[in-house]
């Protein structure tokens, strides 16, 4: 999974015009919006679904908000990291998300004052 994340970012810089364009200015926000959504469904689609359909809708727009900001971030600093390096940023910050289940004394509504 890693190396297609790679590929893509490759893909990105190759491409750093459009991408630049496409992802970084404001006035593209219902693009990216479509991106996030369309890539958030392909996700879904092959990571089992997390057991409470209500955190799962908070962990997947955190994880796709996050990579989107990462990937502009890297855009807007001239592409300063290799794109192996992202990746692995990218691939093991998501899985930690994935991997730390929320637990019901930290989800539940008592706690909340």
């Amino acid at each position: 999974m890693m190396f297609t994340y790679e590929i893509f970012l490759n893909y990105i810089k190759d491409n750093k015009t459009t991408f630049g364009i496409l992802l970084c200015q404001m006035e593209t926000h219902a693009f990216q919006q479509g991106i996030m959504n369309s890539v958030q469904s392909y996700i879904q689609s092959i990571i089992p679904g997390l057991s409470d359909k209500c955190e799962e809708q908070y962990i997947y727009s955190f994880m796709m908000h996050g990579c989107l900001n990462i990937i502009v971030n890297w855009i807007n600093n001239d592409f300063n990291i290799h794109s192996h390096k992202l990746a692995e940023i990218i691939y093991h910050v998501c899985n930690v998300i994935l991997a730390e289940p929320v637990s019901d004394a930290e989800t539940s509504t008592a706690n909340i004052k």
